[in-house]
């Protein structure tokens, strides 16, 4: 996950712009503000398209990035759900790096 956001196929606002006062510290501000919208757009349509991915097997309650900035957690309002959306996505990839997908205990879902 951290690898997309990562990832230079999404460029940032200020790649091709030197501009006017680059030891500004304004500037450095306005960058690292545009660089959290930025991976914030591309988290949000990240979580978007797994949710939307993953309602295919079943209802869908809830899809968030876990705090490490790398694993993702759907859960799922039937277990049968999950069940069937961890059979089918196995064997799937994302950005041409396997899924590695596994049943999370309620309880560990927040951390």
């Amino acid at each position: 996950f951290r690898d997309v956001v990562d990832d230079e196929r999404f460029p940032r606002d200020d790649d091709d712009d030197p501009g006017p006062g680059k030891n500004d510290p304004n500037d450095d501000q306005r960058r690292q503000d545009n660089e959290a919208r930025r991976r914030e757009a591309i988290v949000n349509g990240v979580l978007s398209d797994l949710r939307a991915e993953c309602a295919k097997y079943g209802s869908v309650a809830n899809v968030k990035a876990r705090p490490n900035d790398k694993d993702v957690v759907v859960a799922f309002n039937l277990a049968d759900s999950a069940v069937h959306a961890l059979a089918a996505l196995s064997y799937k990839t994302f950005d041409n790096r396997p899924l590695d997908l596994a049943f999370v205990p309620d309880e560990l879902q927040g951390e």
